[in-house]
């Protein structure tokens, strides 16, 4: 026997998140998410069951946005580059920034221009500033996962947790895939920054081709780029502490209806 529904109004309001492939650090309105009914009504179960699922597909799509959080994203680039194309040897890149907020990241990804995957892997690393420390390290490949409107490939590293203050440098081998740059203050339409770290300027090593274990390359061409290499943040522990609680309160409403 179905009873009486008591309660007028359960409300799940997830805070504001990036979206998924929208730009770094955009951040999307709130969500909310109600179930109302009037207390003259008798609960319908299936109808219920439907609203209930609906929350969890919705605040499901909500985590996976919050963890597609790039360091930096951008609309399709102009300058476009190759290493045989810019006739030289240098086959690593990256660029440098200072964090501005503690944040952790779980992945690192390589440019794939359009999205029309790569022609090889390429290494990716992460280097502590100061003193050229190697933090994590990974190759991407055309089959990882691609993010952003840039867009970019990204694979799993573990979660890293970047401390405010210390500055970072992010590099990877170019081999015979496009990267880009701004060379002549046009190369971007729009470059959008994770609002957690403030760019600090292009690197590359003209002494390797592979990435070294300790960075020590001082070389910079001093523009915006080069990408190349790029990073991404893990789901905001609010985000996913009021999720988990929303999903909880469903449970408890459902389970109500059922006595």
């Amino acid at each position: 026997m179905s009873s009486l529904l008591r309660i007028k109004t359960l409300s799940v309001s997830l805070p504001a998140v990036a979206l998924l492939g929208s730009s770094a650090g955009s951040l999307a309105n709130p969500w909310s998410y109600g179930l109302m009914a009037d207390t003259r009504r008798r609960a319908n179960p299936s109808k219920i069951k439907t609203l209930l699922l609906a929350a969890v597909v919705a605040a499901s799509s909500v985590t996976s946005a919050a963890a597609a959080t790039l360091g930096v994203d951008f609309s399709a680039p102009v300058d476009v580059f190759t290493k045989a194309g810019v006739g030289n040897n240098i086959n690593i890149i990256g660029w440098q920034f200072k964090v501005n907020n503690n944040f952790s990241i779980d992945a690192l990804g390589y440019f794939d221009l359009n999205g029309n995957s790569l022609n090889e892997s390429h290494d990716v690393a992460l280097y502590e500033a100061q003193t050229g420390n190697l933090l994590a390290s990974t190759s991407v490949t055309s089959t990882d996962v691609l993010l952003g409107q840039a867009p970019f490939r990204f694979r799993h590293i573990g979660t890293l947790t970047l401390e405010a203050g210390l500055s970072y440098i992010l590099a990877a081998t170019v081999g015979n895939d496009p990267y880009t740059a701004d060379v002549g203050g046009t190369a971007f339409s729009e470059l959008s920054w994770n609002p957690n770290l403030t760019f600090g300027g292009d690197v590359f090593d003209s002494s390797n081709q592979s990435l070294p274990t300790v960075w020590t390359s001082l070389e910079s061409a001093d523009v915006t780029g080069g990408f190349g290499p790029n990073l991404l943040q893990v789901p905001i522990p609010g985000t996913v502490y009021l999720l988990g609680s929303g999903l909880v309160g469903l449970s408890a409403i459902r389970r109500k209806f059922r006595r």
